[in-house]
């Protein structure tokens, strides 16, 4: 057992976090340290993840509070911290037999932590000395409720992003796998660091080259493939950067094939997938769990399952999978049969879970779609032409304001709806539309004319250091914002040499930026806004919020509205991240504190939005453009 005496950086034997104390220190890694830790309040035992980087971060002297080693870690640290944080909110989605079960999160001593439920067991890792392999009966028993599990995560539009033998829990009761130690956060960490974060011998090389582009399930589909290598010839692959520079330099590829390591030993079928799915380019593998199960054992999985006492204990494998404190061998053949009952279990959930994410797909869009119907509907009979004697007129009230009308009241008024009270469009434009394109007009021409001349860049990262040289490790200077124009003055490889407004000089890399083109301002803004708000942490909405606060001052008018749209769904986005109305987190605090105007707490359902009367008051302003529809759509209940 391992204990505070020899990990300097944990917490000590018996500490209480929360309603929880802890127990046993489980492991180290280089991104948290894990605890077994009992639950005071249903006297339960838990695991409990500490985010604690040890390259960023240390335990003060106090053994409770973490701080960052150096100055220049803090933004780091805090950029690891919500992808941490955004990790167990998006585990805690799932409910499946073969992913790590959430039970809890929350932040003290500086730092985060994340409950996960608790049963007996080890990593696979701990199952394998040097060597060992398994039958083909095995794999086709256990490989199924690992990928059972992963599909649903892809379902879902994430990855797992480090499967290994390590992050494959085997519960003790009855040797099921549970896919643990999910890598995006730390994935994201290293992203930012300009360092990936990668397990050699199972990360595919696009996973090396931090490009987020070029990930989706073929990259965890390779690792996976990398983990069964490792059990038909007792050794992970070669690590993907050699494999690809012995191919640049027109070598043979250090990885064997498993067709030749397994002949003999498991069928063609078998081998023939793992080879594909082991292929360099990501084009070439599998390009989904879907496709790759039936290239693996389409013919051979087993339908029905024999009593679990009618079948013996395999001993063809020259060594079994078991741990070293046990000396009979690991019972793949009898306890994995067991497995089976969970995959079906597991793909009647998965279905389930489909079938139930797109009843709220087409629910949301069900509610769009009538949503603008009506506003159609409303605009068509506000801009009909009249005639000498009309049927009906009508005439809306110059003083009402928009409202949405519910689907309770079109129910009630079948014959005679009542129609969003818009003002009718005119066919010629009104002093205050023209004023406001005018001024737009003329900040775009301003915008544009500071702009130096020659070739520039736009950065789409937020926190980019300025480096001294086109290195990883060069020394960082100032700290280039989201949506920072700069000017092309070199380029070496993937690295930038640009100047800053500020006349500062310096590199980055290729990664954070983009080519700018003045004339495509709005566009290019837009574009990056609309980036960003897909799955960003609180950290990145903070950073787009204050972006799109002064955007819309440099385009044109139409560019302009959207982008003051994309400004309240991002801080609409950030406000799901604050965990209460009076929260602890100075973050959280400052946060709300700026935008206390525009905001407001519901506690009917516990939670932060944007003012309905904010959208309300962009509607009005613009209501003569087309995105007046979208703002309607996106204005909150």
């Amino acid at each position: 057992m391992n204990n505070h005496q020899t990990n300097s950086n944990a917490l000590a034997i018996a500490y209480q976090l929360e309603h929880y104390q802890i127990q046993q220190i489980l492991g180290e890694g280089s991104f948290g340290i894990t605890y077994l830790a009992q639950d005071l309040k249903l006297n339960t035992l838990v695991v409990i993840k500490e985010y604690l980087p040890n390259n960023l971060a240390v335990r003060l002297a106090n053994n409770e509070d973490v701080s960052p080693i150096l100055p220049e870690n803090a933004e780091n640290f805090a950029w690891g911290l919500d992808q941490f944080l955004n990790e167990a909110q998006i585990l805690a989605q799932f409910n499946h037999p073969n992913i790590v079960r959430i039970l809890d999160s929350f932040q003290a001593n500086d730092t985060a932590y994340m409950v996960m439920e608790y049963q007996p067991g080890q990593n696979l890792a701990h199952f394998l000395q040097e060597g060992d392999i398994a039958t083909e009966e095995e794999i086709i028993r256990f490989i199924p409720a690992l990928l059972d599990g992963l599909e649903v995560v892809h379902q879902a539009d994430y990855l797992h992003c480090d499967i290994k033998p390590a992050s494959v829990y085997i519960r003790q009761e009855n040797y099921t796998p549970v896919l643990t130690d999910f890598g995006w956060a730390r994935y994201d960490l290293g992203h930012l660091c300009h360092n990936p974060i990668v397990s050699p011998g199972y990360t595919p090389f696009e996973q090396y080259q931090n490009e987020d582009n070029q990930l989706g399930p073929w990259t965890d589909i390779y690792s996976t493939a990398a983990l069964l290598y490792r059990l038909i010839s007792g050794n992970k692959p070669p690590e993907a950067t050699e494999r690809v520079e012995a191919i640049m330099q027109n070598e043979v590829d250090p990885l064997k094939p498993a067709v030749k390591v397994g002949q003999g030993h498991y069928s063609q079928q078998l081998l023939a997938a793992i080879d594909s799915a082991l292929a360099i380019k990501p084009q070439d593998r599998p390009q989904s769990v879907k496709v790759w199960r039936e290239q693996l054992f389409a013919k051979s999985r087993p339908k029905i399952v024999e009593p679990i006492e009618n079948i013996e204990i395999s001993s063809t494998s020259p060594k079994s999978l078991e741990p070293t404190t046990r000396t009979p061998q690991w019972p793949f053949a009898i306890i994995l049969i067991l497995i089976t009952f969970m995959s079906i279990g597991a793909w009647l959930f998965s279905q389930e879970h489909k079938a139930r994410l797109q009843a709220e797909a087409d629910a949301e869009q069900a509610r769009r779609d009538y949503q603008t119907l009506l506003a159609k509907q409303t605009l068509n009979s506000a801009t009909e032409p009249k005639t000498e004697n009309p049927t009906r007129v009508v005439k809306p009230k110059p003083a009402a304001k928009p409202a949405v009308i519910t689907p309770q009241a079109v129910v009630n008024t079948p014959e005679k709806p009542n129609p969003i009270p818009i003002q009718p469009i005119k066919t010629d434009k009104s002093e205050a539309e023209i004023r406001l394109r005018a001024t737009a007009k003329e900040r775009a021409a301003a915008a544009k004319a500071q702009l130096p001349d020659g070739r520039l860049r736009i950065m789409t990262g937020a926190g980019v250091r300025l480096r001294t040289q086109p290195q990883q490790n060069a020394k960082g200077r100032i700290i280039l914002h989201l949506g920072t124009i700069v000017l092309e003055i070199d380029k070496t490889k993937n690295w930038y040499k640009i100047e800053t407004p500020n006349k500062h000089i310096g590199w980055v890399h290729s990664k954070y930026t983009l080519p700018f083109d003045p004339d495509k301002r709005g566009q290019i803004y837009i574009k990056l806004a609309k980036q960003k708000l897909k799955n960003a942490s609180f950290g990145n909405l903070v950073d787009l919020c204050n972006f799109l606060s002064h955007a819309s001052d440099t385009v044109e008018l139409k560019s302009a509205v959207e982008l003051k749209l994309l400004y309240l769904l991002a801080l609409q986005g950030s406000l799901r991240y604050v965990p209460s109305e009076q929260p602890k987190d100075k973050r959280y605090i400052e946060w709300l504190k700026q935008h206390k105007s525009e905001i407001l707490y519901k506690k009917s359902i516990s939670a932060w939005f944007v003012k309905k009367e904010v959208f309300q008051e962009l509607y009005d302003k613009y209501r003569f453009l087309p995105i007046a529809k979208r703002i309607l759509q996106e204005m909150p209940d």
